[in-house]
C-alpha cells in the first residue's frame, strides 16, 4: 500500500516539477539553436514522464522475462530504466559542459562516473537471463 503513495506523490513531484520549470525550459532549452541539446533534453523527458507514469499506471506488467522460476521483471520497466541510465550521464555531461565554460574534462569525468550504474545493471540483467536459460535448459534435460 505504502509503495502506491510513494509512486503517487513522486509522479506528484515530477509534475510540479516540469510545472514550475516550463518557462525557462521553453526559453533556454527548446529555443537554443543547438539541435543535439533538444534531443538529449527531450528524450530525458520523455524517460522521466514513462518511468513516472507507467510506474503509477501499472504499464510496466505487461511483458516481462524470467529472472528466475518464481520471479520476472517487465521488461518495459527495465528498458526505461536502462534508458534513465544512459540518457542522465550524458545531460550531466552537458551540464558540466556548459557550467564549466565548455572545459571537456570535467563532463568527461561526469559521463564516464554517471555510465557506471548503466554497465554494471546491463551485466546484471545479462547475467540473469543467462541463469535463467542454463536453468530451463537443465530442466528441460532433465524432463528428456
Amino acid at each position: 500500500m505504502s509503495a502506491i503513495y510513494i509512486n503517487d506523490s513522486y509522479l506528484a513531484l515530477l509534475i510540479y516539477e516540469l510545472t514550475i520549470t516550463l518557462a525557462d525550459e521553453i526559453q533556454y532549452a527548446w529555443k537554443s539553436s543547438a539541435r543535439v541539446y533538444k534531443i538529449i533534453f527531450a528524450l530525458n523527458r520523455f524517460v522521466m514522464v514513462s518511468l513516472a507514469c507507467g510506474n503509477v499506471l501499472g504499464l510496466f506488467n505487461f511483458t516481462t522475462f524470467p529472472v528466475s522460476e518464481n520471479h520476472h521483471h517487465p521488461v518495459s520497466f527495465q528498458a526505461s530504466s536502462i534508458m534513465t541510465y544512459v540518457v542522465w550521464p550524458v545531460f550531466s555531461a552537458l551540464r558540466v559542459y556548459a557550467i564549466w565554460d565548455r572545459y571537456w574534462p570535467p563532463a568527461m569525468l561526469a559521463l564516464v562516473l554517471g555510465g557506471v550504474p548503466a554497465v554494471t545493471n546491463l551485466v546484471r540483467i545479462y547475467e540473469q537471463i543467462l541463469e535463467y536459460l542454463v536453468s530451463m535448459d537443465q530442466r528441460r534435460l532433465e524432463q528428456s
